[in-house]
């Protein structure tokens, strides 16, 4: 409801533990939030990271989003992200925040 409304910083709060969960829609929401700036700081390669992870959950949609945060990356960032993405698929419960 938090997300719906714009109420973006609460909707975080209820969104990391979600994500952290296994939820791909609550991960999906992370990489939108970190991709637009919404209740965190803009940050591509951590919207890469949820992008990816929720792909790998099945959310189909994610892919779409994941496709242009790739294209927005440099070699750096794009090599730091997949490492990123690698370990939160790992364990998710260590992705970072």
């Amino acid at each position: 409801r938090a997300y719906m409304t714009g109420d973006y910083t609460t909707a975080l709060k209820n969104m990391r533990p979600l994500a952290k969960q296994g939820h791909r829609k609550a991960q999906k929401t992370l990489g939108w939030m970190y991709a637009n700036g919404r209740g965190v700081a803009q940050d591509d390669v951590m919207a890469f990271v949820w992008f990816t992870v929720a792909v790998e959950n099945g959310d189909r949609t994610a892919g779409r989003n994941l496709a242009g945060i790739e294209n927005r990356l440099n070699e750096a960032q794009l090599k730091e992200a997949r490492t990123l993405a690698k370990g939160c698929i790992k364990n998710i419960k260590s992705c970072p925040e």
